[in-house]
């Protein structure tokens, strides 16, 4: 059972370029609420009749299966509660806010393999571990589709993103950077994480603003103990220490999942929570140097070190970015957990926790210290020999080898940001007319693709941004319009926006034809909302003619990866038991439909459709399921990153290629499929946008139906 949104508290996120604790945030956890005034509270039981219990008396909600109550009380009511038998904890609503820096945009190399110092510093570099089940939960921002990291499942907690693209989930970064680092492939494609090709289990609890409330986390960690998992990252914290957030990590802690936070970036300061918790290994960072990081939180619960400044990560949209912070620490401890746990899956998180310590490297002026994988395999077997569950023990262990100084390689990090990958130039590094696309540019585009699934939904009426109606004709106008507002001469933004508006329709409608009155209609609230949304954005963060046109970018590569989600004609072998593959080695072996979702005639109608050629991805939902819902059914074959995989391939090509082309003009090349699959109805659209003529009689015939 899903938590209900209740809480506004907000976890301060730890990496640098997103969140460090304000100063101001303890004062809304000093304030006193008055003896008679309501406030929302959590409360966390023994058991689910203790929780129906408090329901009853308190006219309260149920959170998670009854265990976890919402109830609006009285300070003198919630004190009175903590004493009831049977109540574990009882949390107030608190809200605090969380700032940070980026590191500045500098020279961008193009296709160049990033220098990972920070994998020679903790002794993973040449580490050869095969993918194992260690099921790693990133709980997070979530973490956006890239065939790089190794995505088992992803989990959404944040309220209207239900229907969020997995292309653009993480609309910030922060998650997906985390992943990178824990578990990207080592396949000369970006950057290599500290265990290639680990199992991540993305569960997104912070927005977009990385920011979550009380009620988020605790269901994500919950999650993770339904689910199984043997680890939990924990990249975000904060100074304020709530009962209901304890007894969450106790119970992870009970399950045997080994529970790794960041410390915090609140330079020098205490440790947040959950990392200040003894049932949590607390991770600060060092920099190039070697020594401890000027703004990793410090005190008695520090345990590990792990490097925090200039290091490299998976960036969005397929790049990589140089960042700082202990979310970038801790990522690298709990990939290194996990090589470790992979060894030998019976042994405890106390003796993963207990061998990471013995193991690592004193850092000078700090009570932490450096993890080393290299030594903690070489100590493995007498350590284990010698283990006793629950105590500490070093046998003599000790790891006298110096920290090397590696500010030679940071130096190069900073000015490599955004890399592109050996293999082909990547969207933000197309040095062409335009110029390249900066992180914050990468950000801005990100955000609003993110925001077209919630702002201007399909089930709004804006389905021509979904890829639903006309998207050759969208994708044309969408084009013109941000080609338009970033030469605009006007001085005011919706003088800028009526000029691009005009110019994108007139060019849009060229030699459009046979458009029925319903297409345009559904073309005209396209152009309302690329209209309203520049205007809206565009009078906030965004004021410079190039930044309104990164706003459009982010509905073109929104509607880029819908099209290929949702309107991609579902391929035969997905109910064959055949395996496509392509030269790209992208592989859709464990992609067939599960017969017993449906009923007898919906999946006899289904195999008809799909090998008639004539249904799309989203068409799938609208067969009679035995089983499933139409939400459970978008999740396990329209939205599922490992369903049919070549459509999220075309997705991610199809945005580089329109990057890489941006200033040559609007192409169909664009839309094109190169790994096999037809676009569903992509010939009449596009014959009704005016490019019918486009692709030979053949050519259409391969890339789309309806021919």
């Amino acid at each position: 059972m899903k938590f209900k949104k209740i809480l506004c508290f907000t976890l301060a996120t730890t990496i640098a370029f997103t969140a460090t604790l304000s100063s101001s945030a303890s004062i809304f956890a000093d304030e006193t609420v008055l003896s008679g005034e309501k406030e929302t509270y959590v409360v966390l039981t023994e058991t689910a009749k203790n929780g129906k219990e408090i329901i009853s008396d308190y006219d309260g909600e149920a959170l998670y299966s009854n265990e976890a109550v919402s109830c609006e009380l009285t300070e003198r009511q919630a004190d009175k509660l903590e004493d009831q038998p049977g109540v574990l904890a009882v949390s107030e609503d608190i809200i605090l806010t969380g700032t940070g820096k980026q590191i500045k945009d500098k020279k961008r190399i193009k296709n160049e393999t990033p220098e990972q110092w920070n994998l020679d510093a903790i002794g993973v570099n040449e580490s050869d571990a095969n993918s194992s089940d260690v099921k790693i939960e990133v709980l997070d921002s979530g973490v956006s589709y890239t065939d790089d990291i190794n995505i088992q499942s992803s989990v959404n907690l944040v309220p209207g993103e239900e229907e969020v693209s997995p292309m653009f989930v993480d609309a910030n970064g922060h998650g997906t950077g985390i992943a990178g680092l824990i578990g990207a492939k080592d396949n000369n494609d970006g950057i290599k994480g500290v265990y290639p090709n680990a199992e991540i289990y993305s569960v997104k609890a912070l927005d977009e603003n990385l920011k979550s409330p009380l009620s988020r986390i605790v269901e994500g960690i919950y999650w993770g103990i339904e689910n199984d998992m043997d680890i939990i990252n924990m990249s975000f914290g904060t100074s304020v220490n709530t009962d209901v957030l304890h007894e969450a990590v106790k119970a992870a802690a009970d399950a045997g999942i080994i529970l790794i936070a960041a410390a915090g970036n609140t330079e020098h300061q205490n440790v947040n929570y959950p990392a200040a918790y003894n049932e949590v290994i607390a991770v600060g960072s060092i920099n190039a140097e070697g020594e401890l990081a000027e703004l990793t939180s410090t005190g008695t619960q520090l345990e590990l070190l792990a490097p925090g400044e200039q290091v490299y990560t998976t960036g969005l949209f397929y790049g990589t970015i140089g960042v700082s912070g202990t979310s970038i620490a801790t990522a690298q401890v709990t990939g290194t957990a996990a090589l470790l746990k992979a060894k030998d899956k019976t042994k405890s998180a106390d003796f993963i926790r207990g061998l990471l310590k013995a193991s690592s490297k004193e850092v000078a002026g700090t009570g932490a210290r450096l993890i080393d994988y290299n030594y903690a395999l070489d100590i493995y077997d007498e350590y284990a020999k010698n283990y006793i569950e629950g105590e500490n023990i070093d046998n003599g262990f000790e790891n006298t080898e110096e920290i090397p100084d590696y500010s030679d390689d940071a130096d190069v990090i900073v000015e490599g940001l955004w890399a592109s990958t050996a293999h082909r130039e990547t969207i933000e590094n197309a040095a062409y007319a335009e110029g390249s696309l900066s992180d914050s540019d990468i950000s801005l585009i990100a955000s609003i693709s993110n925001l077209a699934d919630k702002q201007y939904a399909a089930s709004k009426g804006y389905t021509c941004l979904h890829s639903n109606w006309n998207y050759v004709l969208s994708l044309k106008y969408l084009y013109a319009f941000s080609k338009k507002i970033k030469n605009s001469t006007a001085t005011t933004i919706s003088a800028q926006v009526a000029e691009a508006e005009k110019a994108a329709r007139t060019t849009a409608l060229s030699g459009a034809n046979n458009n029925s009155s319903k297409e345009l209609t559904y073309f005209n609230n396209l152009v309302s909302a690329t209209s309203s949304m520049v205007k809206s954005k565009g009078s906030g963060y965004a004021k410079k003619p190039k930044q309104r046109r990164n706003l459009v970018l982010g509905f073109i590569f929104h509607l880029l990866g819908d099209l290929y989600a949702h309107n991609t004609v579902v391929p035969t072998y997905t109910i064959s038991g055949k395996t496509y593959k392509e030269s790209k080695s992208v592989s859709s072996k464990d992609a067939n439909f599960g017969k017993s979702h449906f009923t007898s005639s919906g999946w006899t109608n289904l195999k008809k459709a799909i090998n008639a050629q004539t249904a799309s991805f989203t068409s799938v939902t609208g067969y009679e399921s035995s089983n499933k819902t139409a939400a459970q059914l978008r999740s396990l074959y329209e939205d599922n990153t490992k369903f049919c995989k070549e459509r999220f391939a075309d997705a991610k090509d199809a945005c580089e290629f329109f990057w890489v082309n941006y200033s040559t003009g609007f192409s169909l090349a664009i839309i094109m499929p190169v790994y096999g699959l037809k676009l569903h109805q992509f010939y009449i659209w596009a014959s009704r946008a005016g490019y019918g003529n486009y692709f030979s009689i053949s050519e259409w015939k391969r890339y789309s139906n309806y021919v």
